[in-house]
């Protein structure tokens, strides 16, 4: 949004929750962790001793981030800029575009080497798809139909009319009200978990969603890169986290791996978790304990590592599938009339 817009995600009383425990695992052992600012407001993340889970306290809402993401975030990049950069978002829109291929490809990979990659025909659903490259590039390998979920207006307009994705809900909270034709599959959710003020109750609709022995596969942000920590994150899952959240929703871990460069146990760039749905795991497990090496030392480790190192960037190239989805793209936005939507050609 413009500057004068930006007083709409200023906070006010009722945007902050406070949590007296843990709002993963109802552990007590909490410890002051790091700090952020946002627009005036400052910010403090707490670490739970427990299950090793970070999470901004007093934490926005999910109403609060539903209208962040709608409005915010991508049309932010994007009011901002034009005018003084008439590129900008045609670079970053490529960029991004690139950005979604190049992860659909580790993600199929992922899935293919755990002999888990689903049926011909089956139906995939994306949470937080942004532009729909993602999904549908996954789709598209198994002859699948694509579904998505996303709250930006401006993706979700583009998904839809350029990437062939089927909207079947802004958020989650809406998620509540679709009813399949048939099963979902997979779910996919592509450094979304993370965005979500309220986990388990995600979790729970993509549960409701999925066929009795579906999949769910999540890529998130890597826990100690400097900015993990940021207004877009209420929460930062160590490995630890990461799995006890995965289990309370009710799924069974099939895989855990984390990607990037340097391969280092301590400094992942980014973490992956295939599993299976199971029973809903509506009662709190017992906590898990902390890691051997702590993850507020670890967090140290990597925040030091990150200022001092250039970024690490898997390269990755488009191969014949996705260069032909990329086209297919390029060539739904020039045979559109887009004389007055400047703002989202390539």
């Amino acid at each position: 949004m413009i500057q004068d817009s930006m007083s709409e995600f200023v906070f006010k009383r009722d945007d902050l929750v406070s949590h007296a425990q843990c709002p993963l695992c109802g552990g007590q052992n909490l410890k002051n962790s790091e700090s952020i600012g946002f627009h005036g407001a400052d910010l403090h993340y707490n670490l739970c001793g427990d299950c090793e889970l970070m999470f901004l306290n007093p934490m926005p809402t999910q109403d609060w981030y539903n209208r962040f993401y709608a409005e915010e975030f991508w049309e932010g990049k994007t009011v901002r800029k034009k005018g003084k950069h008439p590129h900008f978002w045609s670079e970053l829109l490529t960029k991004q575009l690139t950005k979604e291929l190049e992860r659909a490809k580790c993600l199929y990979r992922f899935l293919s080497e755990n002999s888990e990659l689903p049926e011909k025909g089956s139906h995939v659903l994306e949470i937080g798809c942004a532009f729909g490259l993602v999904g549908r590039s996954i789709a598209h390998r198994i002859n699948g139909e694509i579904f998505g979920v996303e709250p930006s207006n401006i993706a979700r307009e583009f998904a839809t009319t350029h990437a062939g994705i089927k909207i079947v809900a802004r958020n989650t909270e809406e998620l509540a009200n679709w009813r399949p034709k048939q099963p979902v599959n997979l779910t996919i959710m592509s450094h979304v978990l993370e965005n979500i003020a309220e986990p388990l109750k995600a979790l729970s609709q993509i549960h409701r969603v999925l066929d009795e022995s579906g999949l769910l596969m999540v890529e998130m942000s890597n826990p100690v890169y400097v900015e993990t920590v940021s207004i877009q994150h209420p929460y930062v899952y160590s490995r630890l986290a990461f799995l006890h959240t995965i289990r309370r929703a009710g799924f069974s871990p099939i895989k855990y791996e984390t990607n990037g460069r340097p391969k280092n146990a301590i400094l992942p760039r980014f973490q992956r978790i295939l599993a299976r749905k199971t029973e809903q795991g509506d009662a709190i497990l017992t906590r898990p304990s902390a890691g051997l090496v702590p993850f507020s030392l670890r967090r140290r480790l990597g925040r030091s590592f990150w200022r001092r190192s250039k970024a690490f960037k898997l390269k990755s190239e488009l191969d014949d599938v996705d260069r032909l989805i990329l086209d297919d793209v390029k060539s739904s936005m020039e045979n559109e009339d887009v004389h007055d939507q400047g703002d989202v050609r390539l």
